[in-house]
């Protein structure tokens, strides 16, 4: 965790004028004297790379991306996901930015998209026996609803 934060606020750096940089470079010595880490080891790993950067010790490639940690991880179909629920702010071809707005299907895929993963994210708590069935009950009632929409 602490070599994620190190990367994510060196690769951010990136974007501030002289006299930001010169002010979050001290804090960042600072944090990294408190997290027990070679400030200049970490500029030369991450301030070079991209925020996947500190990933590329545990992955084994010189450049990670997301592609790229949901393989290592086993699960690939989550960029796939991403791609579907992000077509429409990155997609370049006349699809992606027409069918969000014609077809209620395209609009039902992304909402059940977006809840299944908001479902995903609160089953990473413990949560109650109560809630778990209130999303169980919501996720079959997003399913009917796709699949009415499919037809």
């Amino acid at each position: 965790m602490s070599r994620w934060c190190i990367c994510s606020l060196m690769s951010g750096m990136k974007k501030y004028k002289e006299k930001g940089k010169q002010i979050d470079d001290e804090l960042l010595r600072e944090l990294c004297n408190v997290l027990g880490l070679d400030y200049e080891e970490c500029a030369e790993h991450f301030g070079k790379g991209n925020e996947n950067a500190w990933l590329t010790e545990v992955i084994g490639k010189k450049k990670v991306s997301f592609r790229d940690a949901c393989e290592y991880l086993g699960e690939p179909e989550i960029y796939g996901d991403f791609q579907s629920a992000s077509s429409f702010v990155h997609g370049q071809d006349i699809i992606s930015k027409w069918s969000p707005f014609t077809f209620y299907s395209s609009i039902c895929h992304r909402l059940f998209l977006m809840m299944s993963y908001i479902f995903r994210t609160i089953r990473l708590y413990t949560i109650s026996g109560e809630l778990e069935d209130e999303m169980e009950t919501l996720e079959e009632e997003l399913w009917e609803l796709l699949e009415s929409y499919a037809k």
